[in-house]
């Protein structure tokens, strides 16, 4: 979807669409790929460490609160003030449309990394949380590409 006249982001013709049908109570644990790539990198530095890990936030974060990040992140980079959940949703910033009735058993509603084993082997960094992933994410499909000017 191209960007609304006059705004960098979009935001204001994009929508956040989630599946009604999920409920208020899915939610996944959502994990940064730089906080994948730190660990992977602190692995490298501590070879004496080796097993299967869990890795994600340890946190489990509702799809409001995604999209609630996204829209802010897009609004902040136009110097527009956050709102909450409640205001973007009236505004028609973010839309439901019916979860896909053959998806509806297949459909993993809740998510959580349990970080016990990662931390026991010694990986102490903290993950980050979704806001701050999302708008790091943002702020970076936002930037002019040094790759691909």
């Amino acid at each position: 979807m191209a960007p609304a006249k006059g705004t960098k982001a979009g935001w204001r013709r994009s929508s956040g669409i989630f599946f009604t049908s999920i409920g208020p109570a899915a939610k996944c644990d959502f994990v940064s790929i730089d906080d994948v790539v730190q660990v992977n990198l602190d692995f490298l530095d501590h070879s004496e460490r080796s097993g299967i890990f869990n890795l994600g936030s340890g946190n489990a974060t509702t799809f409001n609160a995604v999209a609630t990040a996204t829209i802010n992140a897009c609004r902040a980079a136009e110097g527009v003030a956050a709102l909450p959940f409640e205001a973007l949703h009236r505004a028609g910033a973010i839309e439901y449309i019916a979860f896909p009735a053959g998806l509806r058993e297949k459909y993993q509603s809740y998510t959580l990394a349990d970080l016990g084993r990662l931390r026991a082997s010694g990986y102490a960094a903290p993950m980050r949380d979704i806001e701050a992933g999302v708008t790091k994410c943002v702020q970076a499909l936002l930037a002019p590409s040094a790759v691909n000017p």
